[in-house]
C-alpha cells in the first residue's frame, strides 16, 4: 500500500510538471492568440494524449500564422480522435463539465461508464430491493455507500495504474480499466486549476449521482417496475456505460494493438537478420541488435512493470461487496427484511478520501465498523424473528390440544346425554305398543276410567287426548306427574343419599297468586305438608306447573340445593311474574316453618327462560313439553329431545299412566 501511494505522489507530481510545460510550448506556439474556448480546447487535447505535445503546439502556431485566423487550429482539432467530441459539444452548445465520450464509445453518447465492481455492487444492490418500480431502485442506489465507494475506488486504481505505466496518461495493458480511464478523465474545462485527485473522485461520483437521478426524474419512472436484474440493467444502460460495452471497445483495441505487436516483431525479426550478418564477422553487431532491442522494448512499454497491489479503498471495497452478496443469500434462507444500508455521514465521506502521502486510519475502520452493525443488527432480526415464529407455533398447538380436548369432552357429554336420553327414548316393545294403541285409539266410553291411583283417575276420552295434533288437559298432565313422583320416590329408595323430587299440580300457582288478584302466602301455607319429609328445603327441586290464561303450560322448576328458580317455556316466554312470586313463597315459607328470614337471600337466582329450551313449532304441544321438561329434569338428564320426539313422547306418556308408573 506504501508503494502504491507513493506511485500515485510520483505520478501525480510528473503530470503537473508536464501540464507546466505543455501550457509554456503553446503559449509560445499561439503568440498572441485570444478566445477563452480555444485555449480549453487546446489544453484538453494534450492532456487527453490523443496529439503530440509538442508537435500540435507547432502545428497550431504554424497554421495560425499562416491564415490569421482561428479556423485552421480547429481544423486541426477536428482531424484528431480524441478532440473531436471536444469540438462538437463546443459548436453544438453542450454546457460546461459535461462528459464528452471518444469516437470509441460515441460522438453523441453522454452516458457515465461504470467498472465491473461497480456494476455488481448495483446488483446487490437491486436484488435486494426489486420488486420494485424504476423510482424507487434508482433511489435506492443512489442511496448506496457501497455503490459509491466502489465508483470512487475506480477512479484510485485507475490512477494508480496510469501512474505506474509509460508515463504519458496512458496504460498499456490493454486492460479494461484503461479504457474506462479515457472514458472518464475526458471532459470540459472551465477555466479552473487542475483538479486534485480527491475533487476528481468527488467529481466522479456527483456524475454516476447525476446520471442517476435521471432517472428517478424520467417520465413514467414510478410507473415502471421492475422485477428483475436483467429489466434493471436495460434501465441502466440508458445512463451508464456498463463494463460489456466498453469490453467490446477493450476487445477493438486490443485487437488493433496485436497489430501492431505482429507488425513489431516482424521488423524485429528483419533487423535481426540485418544485424546476424556483422555478428558473424566481428560480433560488434550482437551489441547493436541488444541495444536496439532494448530501445523498442522501452519505447513500446513491454519492459515495464504493472503493481497489482490492491489500495486500501479498493480491498475494504470487495470486502463490501462479498458481505452484500452474502447478506442477499442469509435473506433468501431467512426469509427476512433487509435494512437499508446505514446511511454515512459527510465526515465519514472526507475522511474516506485518501490525502497525497498519508492513508487514513478511518478508511480502514469505517467500512468494516459500519458493516459489522449491519450483520448484528440482521443476524438479531432473524433471531427475533425465529423467537417470535416459534411463540407463534407454541401457542398455534396449545390452542389446537384445548380445542381437542374440549371437543372430546363435548362428545363425551353428548354420548353421554344420549346414552341417558336413549333411556327414556327407548323402543316400545310390541306388548307396550298394544297397550298403547288401546289407550290412545281404544274404542269404550268416553268417561270409562283407565287409570286411577288414590284420589286421582285418567278416563278414556283424557287419554284420547295423548293422540297427535291435539292439545293435553290438566288430568293427563296431574296424572303423568304423580307418576313421576313414584319414579321419583323408587329411585330414592334405591340410592338413599339421593334427595327427593316434588310435583306440585298446577293448583298451586293458582292459589298463591289469588286468582291473578295478587300474591297470597296463606293460600298455599299448608301445602308444604304433602311433600316428602314435610320440609321443601330438603328437598332437590320442585317442579311447578303452570297453566298460562288456560291455553298454554309452562313448568317453573325451583333448584333448592342450587338456589336458582328456573322457567321453562316451549314458547320461550319470560316468566318473570311466576319467579318472583314462587321466591317470596321460599321466603315466607323459610319465615313461617324455620322461624327465621331465608339465609343467603342474596344468593338466589332468578332465570327467565334461556334460548336453548326445546321449542314447539305447532300451536298444540305445549302440554307435552311440560310433561317431559318434568320427565327429563327430574332424572337430571339434559333437555335433548325436540318436536321430532313429540309423537313417540305422547306413547310414553300413555304407557306411564297405563303402568301406575313412569317408564325409565
Amino acid at each position: 500500500n506504501c508503494q502504491t501511494m507513493g506511485s500515485w505522489f510520483q505520478a501525480s507530481e510528473r503530470k503537473r510538471s508536464r501540464s507546466e510545460l505543455l501550457r509554456r510550448n503553446a503559449k509560445s506556439a499561439m503568440g498572441p492568440i485570444k478566445g477563452r474556448s480555444l485555449r480549453e480546447a487546446y489544453r484538453h487535447g494534450n492532456r487527453g494524449g490523443g496529439i503530440g505535445r509538442r508537435s500540435a503546439a507547432a502545428s497550431a502556431g504554424v497554421a495560425f500564422r499562416l491564415s490569421g485566423s482561428k479556423r485552421p487550429f480547429r481544423g486541426l482539432l477536428e482531424s484528431t480522435g480524441t478532440s473531436s467530441a471536444i469540438v462538437a459539444a463546443r459548436t453544438t452548445g453542450t454546457p460546461k463539465n459535461a462528459v464528452a465520450l471518444p469516437a470509441a464509445a460515441s460522438s453523441s453518447d453522454n452516458r457515465i461508464p461504470i467498472d465491473a465492481h461497480t456494476l455488481e455492487s448495483i446488483r446487490l444492490e437491486v436484488l435486494s430491493v426489486i420488486p420494485e418500480s424504476l423510482y424507487s431502485v434508482a433511489l435506492a442506489i443512489i442511496g448506496s455507500d457501497t455503490v459509491r465507494l466502489m465508483h470512487e475506488v475506480g477512479y484510485y486504481e485507475e490512477e494508480n495504474s496510469n501512474g505506474s505505466g509509460s508515463g504519458d496518461g496512458s496504460s498499456s495493458s490493454g486492460s479494461g480499466s484503461s479504457i474506462l480511464a479515457s472514458l472518464s478523465r475526458i471532459s470540459i474545462a472551465d477555466g479552473r486549476s487542475e483538479e486534485t485527485d480527491a475533487e476528481k473522485a468527488e467529481r466522479r461520483v456527483q456524475e454516476l449521482i447525476s446520471a442517476l437521478q435521471t432517472l428517478v426524474q424520467g417520465v413514467g419512472s414510478v410507473h415502471r417496475t421492475i422485477e428483475s436484474w436483467e429489466e434493471a440493467q436495460a434501465a441502466l444502460s440508458e445512463v451508464l456505460i456498463l463494463p460489456d460495452e466498453i469490453e467490446d471497445i477493450r476487445r477493438a483495441e486490443e485487437a488493433r494493438k496485436l497489430q501492431e505487436e505482429a507488425k513489431e516483431e516482424e521488423d524485429e525479426a528483419r533487423q535481426q537478420e540485418e544485424f546476424a550478418a556483422p555478428s558473424r564477422r566481428g560480433g560488434r553487431g550482437t551489441i547493436a541488435a541488444f541495444i536496439a532491442r532494448s530501445a523498442k522494448l522501452r519505447s513500446s512499454g513491454k519492459v515495464q512493470v504493472i503493481k497489482r497491489n490492491l489500495s486500501v479503498k479498493k480491498y475494504a471495497g470487495l470486502i463490501q461487496l462479498a458481505q452484500l452478496d452474502s447478506q442477499r443469500k442469509f435473506k433468501q434462507l431467512t426469509c427476512t427484511s433487509i435494512p437499508p444500508p446505514i446511511a454515512a455521514s459527510a465526515a465519514d465521506d472526507e475522511a474516506s478520501l485518501p490525502s497525497p502521502g498519508v492513508v487514513a486510519q478511518s478508511s480502514i475502520l469505517s467500512p468494516s465498523q459500519r458493516m459489522d452493525r449491519l450483520i448484528d443488527q440482521r443476524f438479531q432480526e432473524a433471531e427475533a424473528a425465529a423467537r417470535a415464529k416459534e411463540r407463534v407455533e407454541a401457542e398455534r398447538q396449545d390452542a389446537e390440544i384445548a380445542a381437542r380436548e374440549e371437543r372430546e369432552e363435548a362428545e363425551a357429554a353428548a354420548a353421554e346425554a344420549a346414552n341417558r336420553a336413549s333411556s327414556l327414548l327407548r323402543p316400545l316393545t310390541e306388548e307396550e305398543q298394544e297397550i298403547v294403541r288401546d289407550a290412545i285409539y281404544g274404542i269404550g266410553p268416553p268417561d270409562e276410567v283407565l287409570a286411577t291411583s288414590d284420589t286421582d283417575s285418567v278416563q278414556r276420552q283424557s287419554l284420547h287426548k295423548l293422540q297427535p295434533g291435539v292439545w293435553l288437559n290438566d288430568e293427563v298432565i296431574h296424572y303423568f306427574l304423580l307418576m313421576l313422583a313414584r319414579r321419583d320416590a323408587k329411585l330414592c329408595e334405591e340410592h338413599p343419599s339421593r334427595k327427593p323430587c316434588h310435583f306440585f299440580k298446577s293448583f298451586f300457582i293458582t292459589k298463591i297468586l289469588d286468582d291473578g288478584r295478587g300474591y297470597r302466602y296463606a293460600n298455599v301455607k299448608r301445602w308444604s305438608k304433602k311433600v316428602p319429609g314435610k320440609d321443601i328445603f330438603n328437598l332437590d327441586r320442585i317442579f311447578f306447573p303452570v297453566n298460562v290464561g288456560g291455553m298454554h303450560w309452562t313448568v317453573a322448576v325451583a333448584f333448592m340445593q342450587e338456589k336458582r328458580i328456573q322457567f321453562f317455556d316451549s314458547m320461550c316466554g319470560s316468566g318473570i311474574e311466576y319467579l318472583e312470586a314462587l321466591f317470596r313463597y321460599i321466603k315466607d315459607e323459610h319465615k313461617a316453618k324455620k322461624g327465621s328470614p331465608l339465609p343467603d337471600e342474596d344468593e338466589w337466582e332468578l332465570v327467565e327462560c334461556r334460548p336453548d329450551t326445546p321449542q314447539q313449532e305447532n300451536g298444540f304441544d305445549c302440554g307435552v313439553f311440560t310433561c317431559m321438561f318434568c320427565d327429563f329434569l327430574s332424572t337430571d338428564c339434559p333437555l335433548n329431545f325436540s318436536q321430532e320426539h313429540i309423537t313417540q313422547c305422547r306413547e310414553r306418556i300413555a304407557l306411564s299412566v297405563m303402568k301406575g308408573v313412569a317408564i325409565e
